[in-house]
């Protein structure tokens, strides 16, 4: 089980088909947001091919 397994709904800033975006808790520059898998993987390579071209939140938002 994940630490992004229990993400407070309330923390989520985007939800799309495959990924959730959040503000970083412990971001290493102004605005850094992390990009969370909808499905639970090992890491990015274990992710499907229609998974690997969703462009994951790109353009989607605008941070402060």
């Amino acid at each position: 089980m994940s630490v992004f397994s229990n993400i407070e709904k309330n923390r989520i800033i985007h939800q799309g088909k495959y990924f959730f975006l959040i503000k970083d808790g412990y971001p290493v520059s102004p605005g850094h947001i992390l990009i969370i898998s909808n499905k639970e993987k090992l890491d990015y390579f274990e992710l499907d091919k229609n998974t690997h071209r969703h462009p994951a939140g790109i353009n989607l938002l605008l941070i402060e």
